[in-house]
């Protein structure tokens, strides 16, 4: 049953147990309180029966002994909530990692960060910070070895090695690496240019480089070179002697001009073709070179320009086709040794064809007869037609000669109306007596004289020549009458031979 008013003591049972429901109200408790559930004190305690929790809306005083507290930025040096030493905070210098771990902030971090200046990593520990992720020691910058407690950015991690997170290949440092010593066991790779600003390259190994620059005075077991006879501008030569140069005096280069003044020359060979020049102004070759590789050319067009075909003989070629040439004689080629024959001329062949050699139309040789009577007839009609005692005997040279025949006198007749006739006639070996020209001039008045000129040129006709030609001049008139032929002192018959 209930107990509802207790006057008396309450006695617990066998086990020294006291089994009460409800609310047990009293001025005071002893000996140790052990509840079945949870125990609650007011409103705002509760201690967890099973767990051992104790939840309050806030705790004060020492927290000291607490454990499993979040880190903080700092320590207070006082719990005193009044004190001003608990507005004052401080923190341990080194954060020891005794085992590994990873940082893998959230994305949304800008990085994992502490107060701590040193991050030291015990053996066999490893810190791994993911790809992305940042770490800043000393985030308060309480460090000392940046300039001054404050300075900030003097955070340090002591590490005995550094690798990839995967601790499989060498770390990416994007921003460079800066320190005040550095030592490399291994060889060791540098893409970019590696500047010293101080202090310079200390080391017991070999260094090698493509290319070094700056001071090497302080280089050791280099080879000197000695320079005699050095002057500006001199070109330097072996001596012969080992580490010894000779700056030639008689060769020098300024930047533009190449110069010897000495009494020597220049000589290049390449491929056993030679180009001299020599103290005199001369320029030599040792090759003749030809139509196609001449030895003067542009270097834009290698086979237009002049070669040498032979001893004395100079050729000019254009498009590797040797044009015309100058032979030892001084005789003109044109498109080689072609020098033509005596006589002949050189004939344009017009814009778009090469000059050739062609006749000259050279005269052989010339016949001629001067007159020196007065010869008439009272003849009419050619039969009895007379001679005028004009005539010339000439031998061909040629078989192939033209024979130009031309005669100037004066004559008429005596008749009003009548025609006055010419004839030129012609044997050959004195044999024949052909007319190959004729003319007839008519004459109003009696007695009349005027010029008369006859011009007939023969073509070759495969010449004898061995047999003479005789050309003479035959004349009358057409009817009755006296016709008149004066060739006293004015008239002249003459025969040209010309070359074709």
């Amino acid at each position: 049953m209930a107990l509802t008013r207790a006057t008396d003591k309450i006695i617990a049972n066998a086990d020294g147990n006291l089994n009460l429901s409800g609310i047990v109200t009293a001025s005071s408790f002893s000996g140790p309180l052990v509840p079945s559930g949870d125990l609650n004190v007011g409103s705002n305690i509760k201690i967890g029966a099973a767990s051992g929790i104790v939840t309050a809306t806030s705790f004060s005083g020492d927290g000291s002994n607490l454990t499993s507290l979040p880190a903080g930025l700092g320590t207070a040096l006082s719990s005193t909530q009044t004190s001003p030493l608990n507005k004052l905070y401080y923190t341990n210098e080194i954060l020891s990692i005794g085992a590994t771990v990873t940082v893998d902030h959230p994305a949304t971090g800008t990085g994992a960060y502490t107060q701590y200046a040193d991050i030291r990593l015990d053996e066999g520990a490893d810190l791994i910070i993911e790809d992305g992720d940042d770490v800043i020691p000393d985030i308060l910058g309480l460090g000392t070895d940046g300039g001054g407690l404050g300075a900030g950015g003097s955070g340090r991690i002591r590490v005995d090695s550094i690798t990839n997170k995967n601790a499989n290949g060498a770390p990416n440092f994007t921003n460079g690496v800066t320190g005040t010593a550095a030592t490399f066991t291994n060889s060791s790779t540098i893409a970019g240019i590696v500047t010293l600003t101080s202090g310079g390259v200390d080391t017991v190994g070999v260094v090698t480089a493509t290319s070094f620059k700056g001071d090497g005075s302080q280089l050791s077991n280099i080879t000197s070179t000695t320079i005699n006879n050095n002057a500006d501008n001199r070109v330097i030569t072996g001596s012969g002697t080992a580490n010894t140069l000779e700056g030639e005096a008689s060769l020098t280069f300024d930047g533009t001009t190449l110069t010897t003044n000495g009494s020597g020359g220049i000589n290049i060979s390449a491929s056993g073709s030679d180009l001299t020049m020599n103290s005199a102004g001369g320029i030599f070759t040792g090759n003749g070179g030809n139509a196609n590789n001449p030895i003067v050319a542009n270097v834009s067009d290698t086979n237009t320009g002049f070669f040498y075909p032979a001893a004395d003989t100079i050729a000019v070629t254009t498009g590797g086709t040797e044009r015309f040439r100058i032979g030892a004689s001084g005789q003109f080629g044109i498109g080689g040794a072609t020098y033509g024959t005596a006589g002949q001329v050189l004939t344009s062949g017009g814009a778009s064809a090469v000059p050739t050699w062609g006749g000259a139309g050279k005269v052989l040789q010339v016949q001629y007869k001067r007159g020196g009577v007065t010869t008439t007839s009272n003849s009419g009609g050619w039969t009895d037609s007379v001679e005028s005692g004009l005539n010339v005997d000439i031998t061909p040279t040629s078989s192939t000669s033209f024979i130009i025949v031309q005669m100037h006198s004066v004559g008429g007749n005596t008749s009003s109306g009548r025609s006055y006739f010419l004839r030129l006639r012609r044997k050959i070996n004195n044999t024949g007596d052909t007319g190959v020209a004729s003319f007839q001039i008519g004459d109003g008045s009696n007695g009349g004289m005027q010029s008369l000129a006859l011009t007939h040129v023969e073509v070759p006709n495969n010449w004898n020549t061995s047999h003479a030609i005789n050309y003479r001049i035959r004349f009358g008139q057409d009817g009755s009458g006296t016709a008149r032929f004066d060739y006293a002192t004015t008239s002249v018959l003459y025969a040209m031979e010309v070359q074709p």
